[in-house]
């Protein structure tokens, strides 16, 4: 019999995260893939101890017992992983699924830390603020339309912080991670930067 072809219509939201990823490789960033289940540990390394995780009934091990309210462990311990293996300079990002009581979402995580990306024009620069600002900017669709506004968390050095909000609804984050962090995690680098968006 004569079989008819049929054209399948991407899913938008597949398509969007595949947009997504091409701006963020367009910049320089390298995608990583992490776990998504982890130990409680390794929340509270991150200071997100209180974050409302999800527990696994019957898990294989104890580094897997919940499911991640946040991609940020899975990224500080990708930079950990990279740093112990000379590369200090990085840029990351994670498209990926955050588990809480109340439901899974999709959200984006960046990290950044060490030097910008050469130029033989200028002198080595360490990454800053700004960089990390700059990159989820270019991610927004109306930029001009965001507002910053500085934020207390535990896990950002204080002032060093700031909420995305569109339309007066909060949308992510960003900040430099704060010294206690880095040091529970055994992060021999300063300036780690760290962003969470929802997409």
């Amino acid at each position: 019999p004569a079989i008819k072809p049929t054209f399948l219509e991407e899913n938008p939201k597949l398509r969007f995260k595949k947009r997504l990823a091409q701006l963020l490789l367009a910049q320089g960033f390298n995608e990583v893939i992490t776990y998504t289940m982890l130990n409680q540990n390794n929340l509270a390394k991150t200071n997100l101890a209180t974050a409302g995780s999800v527990s696994i009934k019957n898990p294989l091990s104890q580094d897997q017992g919940i499911m991640r309210p946040s991609l940020f462990p899975g990224l500080l311990n990708a930079v950990l992983s990279n740093i112990n293996h000379g590369q200090r300079d990085l840029r990351f990002f994670e498209i990926g699924k955050e588990y809480t009581a109340a439901g899974e979402k999709d959200v984006l995580g960046l990290v950044l830390c060490g030097n910008r990306p050469h130029d033989w024009q200028k002198a080595k620069a360490e990454i800053n603020f700004y960089d990390v600002k700059g990159a989820v900017e270019t991610l927004l669709e109306q930029p001009e339309t965001a507002r910053f506004i500085e934020n207390d968390t535990k896990v950002f050095a204080s002032g060093r912080a700031a909420t995305v909000q569109i339309s007066g609804q909060d949308i992510g984050g960003f900040g430099q991670v704060v010294e206690e962090v880095l040091n529970r995690w055994d992060i021999k680098q300063k300036n780690v930067y760290l962003a969470r968006i929802d997409i």
